[in-house]
């Protein structure tokens, strides 16, 4: 009988993954593991970095009130860092507000229809350091709805004199417990911080960036020619040339930033597609032909740090995407079933079903993790029950969003400003703006 054949293929692809999962994606169980080693402490320095803080900010008038009253609080001496805001216009009304603080801020000019990603606008703005003298050790970036801890800038300054090229501070959040989605974003960048970012720290001397917060040392963007991280994920391609360079990178998860999650499905839907192409970027591909070694690992490690980074979270994508075909397909031959009037139908529906509820467990096992391991660092509230049994739905999107970038080319390819509406329900924030 053809259902049972069926039920028994079905069978085999479901083993097959499990096999593929072990045998490729050991280096998850590694980093989870590696992640559980007590980090050694940073010493705090007296010697200075000269920091140039940048914030791309077009249109951010309704949320850059909070950083600017974080980086106004920082315990970092205000002679060792200028804050700039990148605007797009003259007439732009965050300029007023940036203004108020004695901010500086720059107005782009060079802005054809290629050129709209975050990428150009911190390229332009490091040009006009250039043309204009100006010298600073390092590039901090951040994004206009970040907020800062207090020691924000003084713990990457601690940092960088331990000779890290490239560092970032522990993401945490302004607006988690807002809704569901805000919430299953927020366990994602848990897993990038807690796991593979403390891991490969750890191991690698690498960290896989993950938009904002972090610094670089502008000898590294002289050696690459500027700032040529232009793509629609720039923190992807600098972690890819960071790799390919063997540049010293680190996590350091006791300074912390809070970031806020878009709550809008629409928002969030288009973000995981940016994200998903954004490892095939073809201006990834360019910049990692570019810049100078630095040596940091020996060749061996390196090849392991490379091959590592390369398959990254490709099995664990592979595993989730072949379960959730495998329980597509367990209900379209459960109902051709029903049609033909064979009983059979009932053990593809529980099959479905069973591999539903085993998806839901497996992630929520892991949100819960994020969640005990970070509960100090992120203010989750009730939300958070919910919330571990939603964890699935994020990696069901990101499948849907690489299908919706591979069908339309303009997704992965137009970058869209992510709106902020500044909503804080992380009461410890309060205290920082």
């Amino acid at each position: 009988m053809w259902a049972e054949q069926a039920n028994q293929i079905l069978n085999i692809c479901m083993i097959a993954l499990g096999i593929f999962f072990v045998t490729f994606g050991s280096n998850l169980i590694v980093n989870f593991f590696a992640s559980l080693i007590k980090k050694s402490q940073i010493p705090h320095s007296n010697k200075f970095t000269k920091f140039a803080v940048i914030v791309p900010a077009r249109n951010e008038a309704d949320v850059i009130d909070h950083i600017c009253a974080s980086l106004i609080k920082q315990t970092y001496p205000v002679d060792y860092f200028d804050v700039y805001f990148i605007v797009e216009s003259k007439n732009d009304p965050t300029i007023t507000k940036i203004k108020k603080y004695a901010f500086r801020y720059f107005v782009r000019n060079n802005l054809t229809p290629d050129r709209r990603t975050k990428g150009f606008a911190i390229q332009e703005l490091i040009q006009h350091f250039k043309d204009s003298g100006l010298y600073y050790d390092a590039y901090m970036i951040f994004d206009a709805d970040n907020i800062l801890s207090p020691n924000y800038i003084e713990k990457m300054n601690d940092l960088r004199q331990t000779g890290v090229e490239v560092g970032c501070g522990f993401r945490s959040f302004t607006n988690a417990s807002e809704n569901v989605l805000t919430l299953t974003s927020s366990y994602l960048f848990l897993q990038i911080m807690s796991v593979t970012g403390q891991a490969r720290s750890l191991l690698y001397r690498k960290f896989p960036l993950s938009g904002t917060g972090y610094y670089v040392n502008s000898k590294i963007i002289e050696e690459a020619g500027g700032w040529i991280f232009t793509g629609m994920t720039e923190d992807t391609e600098l972690t890819a040339y960071c790799y390919k360079n063997d540049i010293n990178m680190r996590l350091l998860s006791t300074a912390i930033f809070y970031d806020e999650q878009s709550p809008v499905f629409k928002v969030w839907h288009n973000q995981h597609t940016r994200w998903a192409w954004g490892y095939f970027s073809e201006n990834k591909k360019e910049v990692v032909k570019k810049g100078k070694k630095h040596y940091n690992l020996t060749p061996t490690r390196l090849k392991i740090a490379k091959l590592e980074y390369t398959i990254s979270f490709i099995p664990f994508a592979v595993l989730m995407a072949g379960f959730y075909l495998i329980m597509i397909a367990s209900i379209v031959l459960g109902i051709i079933a029903s049609v033909q009037g064979l009983e059979y139908d009932v053990v593809f529906y529980y099959k479905a079903l069973y591999i539903f509820i085993g998806i839901i467990i497996g992630c929520a096992l892991l949100a819960t993790y994020y969640t005990i391991v970070n509960f100090r660092k992120v203010r989750f509230g009730w939300l958070s029950i919910i919330g571990t049994f939603t964890y699935w739905f994020l990696f069901l999107d990101i499948v849907f969003a690489f299908l919706d970038g591979l069908f339309d080319k303009s997704k992965r390819t137009t970058w869209k400003k992510i709106p902020h509406n500044g909503k804080i329900t992380n009461k410890k924030v309060e205290n920082y703006r």
